[in-house]
């Protein structure tokens, strides 16, 4: 066990000679914040989307027809639309539910027609035996 952990220790160890390697590093690392600020109407390569880049009409023809005609994606965009919308519904089955019913029922006799008022004239209730008199 002893000579194990001396092992360990010789391994872990650089030497007496050990001098650091010369690192060469460059002036301006690309990204740096200039000095000057970028006028707003100009675009800095990073604000250039990735086709834009290559400044190949054919190419960019070439990639405007395959975002058309790109039935995987529209499939894709479907689908994704499709799961949103069941989470949706899933989270409004989640919700407290509310509810009413209302219901009505007549009781006691039913006048007949003879017994039933007619519309009031003159303050006074007529029958329909009177009302043409």
């Amino acid at each position: 066990m002893a000579a194990a952990a001396g092992l360990l220790v010789a391994g872990c160890a650089l030497g007496p000679d050990y001098r650091r390697p010369p690192i060469h590093a460059p002036e301006a690392f690309r990204g740096l914040v200039s000095e000057t600020p970028i006028p707003a109407g100009e675009r800095t390569f990073g604000d250039l989307r990735w086709w834009e880049v290559f400044q190949d009409p054919e190419l960019q023809g070439l990639i405007r027809q395959a975002l058309v005609n790109n039935y995987d994606v529209r499939i894709a965009v479907a689908r994704v639309l499709e799961a949103r919308a069941r989470v949706g519904i899933t989270r409004a089955d989640q919700l407290p539910q509310v509810s009413a019913a209302f219901a009505g029922a007549a009781s006691g006799p039913r006048p007949t027609a003879s017994r039933r008022c007619r519309p009031v004239f003159n303050g006074r209730r007529t029958s329909s035996s009177s009302a043409g008199a």
